[in-house]
Protein backbone atom coordinates (compact mmCIF):
# COMPACT_ATOMS: atom_id res chain seq x y z
CA UNK A 1 0.00 0.00 0.00
CA UNK A 2 1.42 3.38 -1.09
CA UNK A 3 2.09 5.64 1.62
CA UNK A 4 -0.38 7.64 3.87
CA UNK A 5 0.59 11.09 2.02
CA UNK A 6 0.33 9.88 -1.15
CA UNK A 7 -2.30 8.10 -0.79
CA UNK A 8 -4.66 11.14 0.58
CA UNK A 9 -3.46 13.25 -1.92
CA UNK A 10 -4.02 10.68 -4.97
CA UNK A 11 -7.51 10.45 -3.96
CA UNK A 12 -7.92 14.25 -2.80
CA UNK A 13 -8.66 14.04 0.86
CA UNK A 14 -7.39 16.95 2.84
CA UNK A 15 -5.53 15.48 5.94
CA UNK A 16 -8.27 17.29 8.31
CA UNK A 17 -10.80 15.53 6.84
CA UNK A 18 -9.45 12.13 7.24
CA UNK A 19 -8.63 13.08 10.97
CA UNK A 20 -11.87 13.69 11.80
CA UNK A 21 -12.94 9.98 10.60
CA UNK A 22 -10.88 8.23 13.37
CA UNK A 23 -9.44 5.81 11.40
CA UNK A 24 -5.55 4.99 12.06
CA UNK A 25 -3.55 3.95 9.18
CA UNK A 26 -2.43 0.84 10.42
CA UNK A 27 -5.85 -0.29 10.66
CA UNK A 28 -6.44 0.50 6.67
CA UNK A 29 -2.97 -1.03 6.27
CA UNK A 30 -4.35 -4.31 7.83
CA UNK A 31 -7.87 -4.31 5.91
CA UNK A 32 -5.88 -3.57 2.43
CA UNK A 33 -3.78 -6.47 3.44
CA UNK A 34 -6.64 -8.98 4.21
CA UNK A 35 -8.77 -8.20 1.31
CA UNK A 36 -5.42 -8.62 -1.17
CA UNK A 37 -5.24 -12.16 0.25
CA UNK A 38 -9.02 -13.09 -0.76
CA UNK A 39 -9.30 -11.15 -4.23
CA UNK A 40 -8.37 -14.29 -6.15
CA UNK A 41 -11.39 -16.15 -4.21
CA UNK A 42 -13.66 -13.99 -5.01
CA UNK A 43 -12.98 -14.31 -9.01
CA UNK A 44 -15.08 -17.65 -9.64
CA UNK A 45 -18.14 -16.03 -7.97
CA UNK A 46 -18.18 -12.96 -10.29
CA UNK A 47 -18.34 -15.62 -13.15
CA UNK A 48 -20.66 -17.50 -12.22
CA UNK A 49 -22.98 -14.12 -11.77
CA UNK A 50 -22.13 -13.15 -15.07
CA UNK A 51 -22.87 -16.33 -16.76
CA UNK A 52 -26.23 -16.46 -14.90
CA UNK A 53 -27.07 -12.89 -15.81
CA UNK A 54 -26.75 -13.74 -19.44
CA UNK A 55 -29.96 -16.04 -18.83
CA UNK A 56 -31.98 -12.98 -17.88
CA UNK A 57 -34.21 -11.96 -20.64
CA UNK A 58 -34.28 -8.77 -22.06
CA UNK A 59 -30.89 -8.30 -20.44
CA UNK A 60 -28.80 -6.51 -23.42
CA UNK A 61 -24.89 -6.85 -21.58
CA UNK A 62 -23.19 -7.05 -19.01
CA UNK A 63 -20.43 -5.38 -16.67
CA UNK A 64 -18.63 -6.73 -14.06
CA UNK A 65 -15.60 -6.11 -11.51
CA UNK A 66 -14.06 -6.87 -8.49
CA UNK A 67 -13.63 -3.77 -6.27
CA UNK A 68 -9.75 -2.23 -6.67
CA UNK A 69 -7.80 -2.73 -3.07
CA UNK A 70 -6.67 0.90 -3.27
CA UNK A 71 -11.17 2.28 -4.27
CA UNK A 72 -11.95 0.11 -1.00
CA UNK A 73 -9.60 2.17 1.24
CA UNK A 74 -11.40 5.38 -0.21
CA UNK A 75 -14.65 4.23 -0.38
CA UNK A 76 -13.88 3.26 3.28
CA UNK A 77 -12.75 6.73 4.42
CA UNK A 78 -15.81 8.42 2.57
CA UNK A 79 -17.88 6.39 4.64
CA UNK A 80 -16.05 7.45 7.95
CA UNK A 81 -16.45 10.78 6.59
CA UNK A 82 -20.21 10.65 6.52
CA UNK A 83 -20.57 8.77 9.61
CA UNK A 84 -17.60 8.83 12.08
CA UNK A 85 -19.18 6.71 14.63
CA UNK A 86 -19.49 3.54 11.53
CA UNK A 87 -17.37 0.92 12.74
CA UNK A 88 -14.84 -0.75 10.05
CA UNK A 89 -12.50 -3.39 10.65
CA UNK A 90 -10.18 -6.40 8.80
CA UNK A 91 -13.50 -8.49 10.14
CA UNK A 92 -16.08 -6.75 8.97
CA UNK A 93 -15.52 -4.26 6.19
CA UNK A 94 -17.19 -7.01 3.52
CA UNK A 95 -20.21 -7.13 5.29
CA UNK A 96 -20.15 -2.82 5.60
CA UNK A 97 -18.86 -2.50 1.44
CA UNK A 98 -21.37 -4.27 0.03
CA UNK A 99 -20.48 -3.87 -3.82
CA UNK A 100 -17.01 -5.48 -3.58
CA UNK A 101 -18.42 -7.84 -5.88
CA UNK A 102 -20.48 -5.59 -9.06
CA UNK A 103 -22.54 -6.06 -11.51
CA UNK A 104 -24.39 -4.42 -13.95
CA UNK A 105 -26.80 -5.37 -16.04
CA UNK A 106 -27.80 -3.15 -18.66
CA UNK A 107 -31.16 -3.08 -20.97
CA UNK A 108 -32.19 -1.26 -23.97
CA UNK A 109 -35.53 -0.02 -22.88
CA UNK A 110 -37.45 1.34 -19.50
CA UNK A 111 -39.94 -1.44 -19.61
CA UNK A 112 -37.65 -3.96 -19.96
CA UNK A 113 -36.86 -3.61 -16.00
CA UNK A 114 -39.50 -5.66 -15.01
CA UNK A 115 -38.63 -9.13 -16.70
CA UNK A 116 -34.99 -8.69 -15.51
CA UNK A 117 -36.11 -7.69 -11.83
CA UNK A 118 -38.58 -11.00 -12.08
CA UNK A 119 -36.05 -13.28 -13.23
CA UNK A 120 -33.87 -11.85 -10.36
CA UNK A 121 -36.03 -12.48 -7.87
CA UNK A 122 -37.21 -15.91 -8.91
CA UNK A 123 -33.83 -17.54 -9.54
CA UNK A 124 -31.45 -15.71 -6.89
CA UNK A 125 -31.21 -15.36 -2.94
CA UNK A 126 -31.73 -12.06 -2.74
CA UNK A 127 -31.12 -10.00 0.83
CA UNK A 128 -33.77 -7.34 1.94
CA UNK A 129 -36.05 -5.19 -0.69
CA UNK A 130 -34.57 -4.34 -3.66
CA UNK A 131 -33.23 -0.07 -3.70
CA UNK A 132 -34.42 1.92 -6.82
CA UNK A 133 -32.75 5.17 -7.43
CA UNK A 134 -34.77 8.03 -9.15
CA UNK A 135 -34.78 11.70 -9.73
CA UNK A 136 -37.40 14.01 -9.36
CA UNK A 137 -39.68 14.34 -11.43
CA UNK A 138 -39.50 10.92 -12.91
CA UNK A 139 -43.11 9.21 -14.28
CA UNK A 140 -45.53 8.37 -11.66
CA UNK A 141 -46.38 5.25 -13.61
CA UNK A 142 -42.69 3.71 -13.18
CA UNK A 143 -42.85 4.83 -9.21
CA UNK A 144 -45.88 2.80 -9.06
CA UNK A 145 -44.69 -0.12 -10.54
CA UNK A 146 -41.56 0.13 -8.33
CA UNK A 147 -43.57 -0.08 -4.92
CA UNK A 148 -46.36 -2.68 -6.60
CA UNK A 149 -43.07 -5.17 -6.91
CA UNK A 150 -42.23 -4.18 -3.08
CA UNK A 151 -39.33 -1.96 -4.24
CA UNK A 152 -37.87 0.39 -1.46
CA UNK A 153 -38.10 3.93 -4.00
CA UNK A 154 -35.72 6.13 -3.42
CA UNK A 155 -34.98 10.17 -5.25
CA UNK A 156 -30.91 10.02 -5.24
CA UNK A 157 -29.56 13.61 -4.92
CA UNK A 158 -27.69 13.65 -8.42
CA UNK A 159 -30.20 11.96 -10.27
CA UNK A 160 -29.20 8.42 -10.79
CA UNK A 161 -31.43 6.12 -11.90
CA UNK A 162 -31.11 2.12 -11.14
CA UNK A 163 -32.48 -0.94 -9.18
CA UNK A 164 -30.04 -2.14 -6.66
CA UNK A 165 -29.95 -5.82 -5.65
CA UNK A 166 -27.93 -7.68 -2.84
CA UNK A 167 -27.70 -11.34 -3.56
CA UNK A 168 -25.78 -13.81 -1.34
CA UNK A 169 -23.32 -15.89 -2.12
CA UNK A 170 -21.99 -19.37 -0.59
CA UNK A 171 -18.09 -19.39 -0.50
CA UNK A 172 -17.20 -22.52 1.45
CA UNK A 173 -19.21 -21.85 4.81
CA UNK A 174 -19.09 -18.02 4.33
CA UNK A 175 -21.42 -15.92 2.70
CA UNK A 176 -20.71 -13.28 0.50
CA UNK A 177 -22.45 -10.06 -0.92
CA UNK A 178 -22.97 -9.62 -4.46
CA UNK A 179 -24.48 -5.93 -5.76
CA UNK A 180 -26.28 -6.09 -9.03
CA UNK A 181 -27.24 -3.06 -10.61
CA UNK A 182 -30.27 -3.02 -13.69
CA UNK A 183 -30.21 0.39 -15.09
CA UNK A 184 -31.00 1.05 -19.19
CA UNK A 185 -28.01 2.02 -21.58
CA UNK A 186 -28.65 6.04 -21.65
CA UNK A 187 -28.30 5.93 -17.33
CA UNK A 188 -25.19 3.90 -17.93
CA UNK A 189 -23.70 6.22 -20.60
CA UNK A 190 -24.75 9.65 -18.50
CA UNK A 191 -23.65 7.79 -14.87
CA UNK A 192 -20.28 6.87 -15.92
CA UNK A 193 -19.44 10.34 -17.80
CA UNK A 194 -20.88 12.16 -14.26
CA UNK A 195 -19.14 10.04 -11.91
CA UNK A 196 -15.63 11.11 -14.26
CA UNK A 197 -16.67 14.38 -14.06
CA UNK A 198 -18.09 14.28 -10.03
CA UNK A 199 -15.40 12.23 -8.43
CA UNK A 200 -12.94 13.04 -7.09
CA UNK A 201 -11.81 16.21 -8.32
CA UNK A 202 -14.50 18.02 -9.10
CA UNK A 203 -17.22 18.80 -6.35
CA UNK A 204 -19.82 21.73 -6.05
CA UNK A 205 -18.85 23.43 -9.16
CA UNK A 206 -22.44 25.36 -9.79
CA UNK A 207 -21.52 25.48 -13.37
CA UNK A 208 -20.36 21.55 -13.92
CA UNK A 209 -23.67 20.90 -11.42
CA UNK A 210 -25.92 23.17 -14.19
CA UNK A 211 -24.94 21.05 -17.19
CA UNK A 212 -24.89 17.84 -15.19
CA UNK A 213 -28.24 18.23 -14.71
CA UNK A 214 -29.62 19.05 -18.52
CA UNK A 215 -27.16 15.77 -19.16
CA UNK A 216 -29.13 13.84 -17.02
CA UNK A 217 -32.84 15.31 -18.19
CA UNK A 218 -31.40 14.03 -21.83
CA UNK A 219 -30.56 10.88 -20.83
CA UNK A 220 -33.90 10.66 -19.04
CA UNK A 221 -35.61 12.28 -22.56
CA UNK A 222 -33.58 9.61 -24.34
CA UNK A 223 -34.95 6.79 -22.67
CA UNK A 224 -38.63 8.29 -23.21
CA UNK A 225 -37.90 8.54 -26.64
CA UNK A 226 -36.71 5.07 -27.06
CA UNK A 227 -39.66 3.68 -25.04
CA UNK A 228 -41.74 5.37 -27.25
CA UNK A 229 -40.12 4.35 -30.12
CA UNK A 230 -40.90 0.77 -29.09
CA UNK A 231 -44.00 1.62 -28.50
CA UNK A 232 -44.74 3.54 -31.70
CA UNK A 233 -43.17 0.04 -33.76
CA UNK A 234 -44.91 -2.29 -31.71
CA UNK A 235 -48.67 -0.29 -32.49
CA UNK A 236 -47.22 0.39 -36.58
CA UNK A 237 -46.74 -3.89 -36.34
CA UNK A 238 -50.43 -4.36 -34.95
CA UNK A 239 -52.22 -1.85 -37.28
CA UNK A 240 -50.03 -3.62 -39.83
CA UNK A 241 -51.50 -7.13 -39.16
CA UNK A 242 -54.60 -5.48 -38.96
CA UNK A 243 -54.76 -3.72 -42.41
CA UNK A 244 -53.20 -7.16 -44.23
CA UNK A 245 -56.04 -8.95 -42.55
CA UNK A 246 -58.70 -6.37 -43.86
CA UNK A 247 -57.35 -6.82 -47.35
CA UNK A 248 -56.97 -10.59 -47.05
CA UNK A 249 -61.13 -10.52 -46.19
CA UNK A 250 -61.44 -8.09 -48.85
CA UNK A 251 -59.85 -9.98 -51.56
CA UNK A 252 -61.69 -13.08 -50.44
CA UNK A 253 -65.05 -11.27 -50.80
CA UNK A 254 -63.90 -9.95 -54.55
CA UNK A 255 -63.65 -13.64 -55.46
CA UNK A 256 -66.97 -14.67 -54.62
CA UNK A 257 -68.29 -11.59 -55.79
CA UNK A 258 -66.35 -12.17 -59.06
CA UNK A 259 -67.88 -16.02 -58.79
CA UNK A 260 -71.28 -14.71 -58.35
CA UNK A 261 -70.77 -11.86 -61.51
CA UNK A 262 -69.61 -15.00 -63.70
CA UNK A 263 -72.56 -17.00 -62.82
CA UNK A 264 -74.75 -14.41 -63.82
CA UNK A 265 -73.12 -13.21 -66.75
CA UNK A 266 -73.46 -16.96 -67.99
CA UNK A 267 -76.98 -16.92 -67.11
CA UNK A 268 -77.56 -13.87 -69.32
CA UNK A 269 -76.40 -15.49 -72.26
CA UNK A 270 -79.25 -18.36 -71.61
CA UNK A 271 -82.12 -16.03 -71.34
CA UNK A 272 -83.88 -15.11 -74.25
CA UNK A 273 -84.33 -11.15 -74.73
CA UNK A 274 -83.14 -8.21 -76.84
CA UNK A 275 -79.48 -7.70 -77.40
CA UNK A 276 -79.46 -4.54 -76.42
CA UNK A 277 -81.23 -5.30 -72.88
CA UNK A 278 -78.31 -8.11 -72.58
CA UNK A 279 -75.83 -5.39 -73.71
CA UNK A 280 -77.06 -3.18 -70.54
CA UNK A 281 -76.97 -6.07 -68.08
CA UNK A 282 -73.21 -7.16 -68.92
CA UNK A 283 -72.76 -2.90 -68.62
CA UNK A 284 -74.10 -3.23 -65.74
CA UNK A 285 -72.22 -6.16 -64.18
CA UNK A 286 -69.02 -4.61 -65.41
CA UNK A 287 -69.37 -1.49 -63.35
CA UNK A 288 -70.23 -4.05 -59.97
CA UNK A 289 -66.96 -6.45 -60.68
CA UNK A 290 -64.93 -2.70 -61.08
CA UNK A 291 -66.66 -1.88 -57.59
CA UNK A 292 -65.47 -4.77 -55.82
CA UNK A 293 -61.58 -4.80 -57.15
CA UNK A 294 -61.51 -1.41 -56.11
CA UNK A 295 -59.32 -0.94 -52.64
CA UNK A 296 -60.56 1.00 -49.62
CA UNK A 297 -58.61 3.13 -47.94
CA UNK A 298 -57.20 2.29 -44.72
CA UNK A 299 -55.23 5.24 -43.81
CA UNK A 300 -56.92 5.72 -40.76
CA UNK A 301 -56.42 2.50 -39.14
CA UNK A 302 -52.62 4.30 -38.50
CA UNK A 303 -52.33 5.75 -35.69
CA UNK A 304 -51.82 9.30 -34.90
CA UNK A 305 -48.43 10.40 -33.59
CA UNK A 306 -48.77 12.99 -31.05
CA UNK A 307 -47.30 16.63 -31.35
CA UNK A 308 -44.22 16.58 -28.78
CA UNK A 309 -42.92 20.07 -29.97
CA UNK A 310 -44.40 21.79 -27.18
CA UNK A 311 -41.95 19.68 -24.72
CA UNK A 312 -39.04 21.50 -26.49
CA UNK A 313 -40.26 25.14 -25.07
CA UNK A 314 -40.47 23.59 -21.86
CA UNK A 315 -36.49 22.92 -22.20
CA UNK A 316 -35.23 26.00 -19.24
CA UNK A 317 -32.66 28.00 -20.78
CA UNK A 318 -29.36 27.55 -19.37
CA UNK A 319 -27.29 30.09 -21.55
CA UNK A 320 -27.12 32.53 -18.90
CA UNK A 321 -25.12 30.32 -17.26
CA UNK A 322 -22.02 30.50 -19.60
CA UNK A 323 -21.86 34.67 -19.25
CA UNK A 324 -22.30 34.33 -15.42
CA UNK A 325 -18.26 32.34 -16.01
CA UNK A 326 -16.07 35.26 -14.92
CA UNK A 327 -13.75 37.89 -16.93
CA UNK A 328 -10.62 36.73 -15.97
CA UNK A 329 -8.89 38.64 -19.35
CA UNK A 330 -8.13 41.26 -16.86
CA UNK A 331 -5.87 39.39 -14.79
CA UNK A 332 -3.38 38.77 -18.06
CA UNK A 333 -3.23 42.79 -18.55
CA UNK A 334 -1.89 42.91 -14.78
CA UNK A 335 1.36 40.89 -15.62
CA UNK A 336 4.71 43.33 -15.27
CA UNK A 337 6.11 44.05 -18.53
CA UNK A 338 9.62 42.28 -18.18
CA UNK A 339 10.49 43.01 -21.63
CA UNK A 340 12.93 46.11 -20.97
CA UNK A 341 15.29 43.91 -18.25
CA UNK A 342 16.04 42.26 -21.60
CA UNK A 343 18.30 45.91 -22.67
CA UNK A 344 19.90 46.09 -19.67
CA UNK A 345 21.85 42.74 -19.26
CA UNK A 346 25.16 44.03 -20.32
CA UNK A 347 27.57 43.17 -22.80
CA UNK A 348 29.67 40.64 -22.07
CA UNK A 349 31.22 40.33 -25.82
CA UNK A 350 34.30 42.47 -25.10
CA UNK A 351 35.46 39.73 -22.66
CA UNK A 352 35.76 36.77 -24.88
CA UNK A 353 39.38 36.94 -26.36
CA UNK A 354 40.16 37.94 -29.69
CA UNK A 355 42.41 34.98 -31.50
CA UNK A 356 44.81 35.63 -33.82
CA UNK A 357 44.07 35.66 -37.22
CA UNK A 358 46.28 32.73 -38.92
CA UNK A 359 44.51 32.97 -42.23
CA UNK A 360 47.56 34.31 -43.65
CA UNK A 361 49.90 31.25 -42.46
CA UNK A 362 50.13 28.60 -45.70
CA UNK A 363 51.21 25.06 -45.38
CA UNK A 364 54.88 24.02 -46.51
CA UNK A 365 55.19 22.64 -49.70
CA UNK A 366 56.92 19.23 -50.85
CA UNK A 367 58.49 19.33 -54.36
CA UNK A 368 57.74 15.57 -55.62
CA UNK A 369 60.60 14.55 -58.45
CA UNK A 370 58.92 13.93 -61.82
CA UNK A 371 59.60 10.32 -61.86
CA UNK A 372 57.89 7.29 -62.60
CA UNK A 373 55.78 4.71 -60.66
CA UNK A 374 59.18 2.94 -60.08
CA UNK A 375 61.24 5.26 -59.33
CA UNK A 376 59.02 6.53 -56.43
CA UNK A 377 58.49 2.65 -55.01
CA UNK A 378 62.53 2.29 -55.53
CA UNK A 379 62.93 4.88 -53.41
CA UNK A 380 60.40 4.46 -50.59
CA UNK A 381 62.17 0.60 -50.52
CA UNK A 382 66.05 2.58 -50.70
CA UNK A 383 64.68 4.23 -47.65
CA UNK A 384 62.99 1.69 -45.48
CA UNK A 385 66.27 -0.46 -46.32
CA UNK A 386 68.44 2.41 -44.62
CA UNK A 387 66.17 3.22 -42.01
CA UNK A 388 66.51 -0.54 -41.28
CA UNK A 389 70.59 -0.39 -41.41
CA UNK A 390 70.15 2.42 -39.03
CA UNK A 391 68.32 0.50 -36.55
CA UNK A 392 70.77 -2.29 -36.84
CA UNK A 393 73.51 -0.16 -36.12
CA UNK A 394 71.78 1.82 -33.73
CA UNK A 395 71.35 -1.81 -31.77
CA UNK A 396 75.01 -2.70 -32.38
CA UNK A 397 76.25 0.85 -31.15
CA UNK A 398 73.98 -0.29 -27.63
CA UNK A 399 75.44 -3.18 -27.34
CA UNK A 400 79.19 -1.97 -27.66
CA UNK A 401 78.02 0.50 -25.19
CA UNK A 402 77.26 -2.09 -22.50
CA UNK A 403 80.18 -4.04 -23.25
CA UNK A 404 82.03 -1.19 -22.47
CA UNK A 405 80.17 -0.49 -19.33
CA UNK A 406 80.65 -3.92 -18.13
CA UNK A 407 84.44 -4.35 -18.86
CA UNK A 408 84.95 -0.82 -16.90
CA UNK A 409 82.81 -1.85 -13.86
CA UNK A 410 84.75 -5.39 -13.90
CA UNK A 411 88.28 -3.10 -14.12
CA UNK A 412 87.08 -1.15 -10.79
CA UNK A 413 86.30 -4.40 -8.82
CA UNK A 414 89.38 -5.69 -9.47
CA UNK A 415 91.26 -2.16 -8.42
CA UNK A 416 89.10 -2.08 -5.10
CA UNK A 417 89.88 -6.25 -4.11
Amino acid sequence: MIPKKDFLKKYNIPESSFEKTGLEWKQLEGIYNTYEKVITTLEPILVFFVESLRKAPKVHSIKARLKDTEHLIEKIIRLKQNDPALEITADNYDKVITDIIGLRALHLFKADWESIHDWIMNSLEVEGKPVINLREGDQPEFVSLFEKKGCDVKKHPFGYRSAHYLVAARLSKKVVLVEIQVRTIFEEGWSEIDHLIRYPYVKDNPILEQYLVMFNRLAGSADEMASYLMYLNAALKSKELEFSKAIEKKSEKNEELQKKIGELEAKIEKIEMEQDDKASLRLGLEQISDITTSIPDYSNLIPKIPDYSNLISKIPDYSNLISNIPDYSKLISKIPDYSNLISKIPDYSKLIPKMPDFSSLTAPTIDIPNSSAMDVLKNIEDLEGSADQKSSSSDEEDKTDDDQHKKKGQEKKGEDE
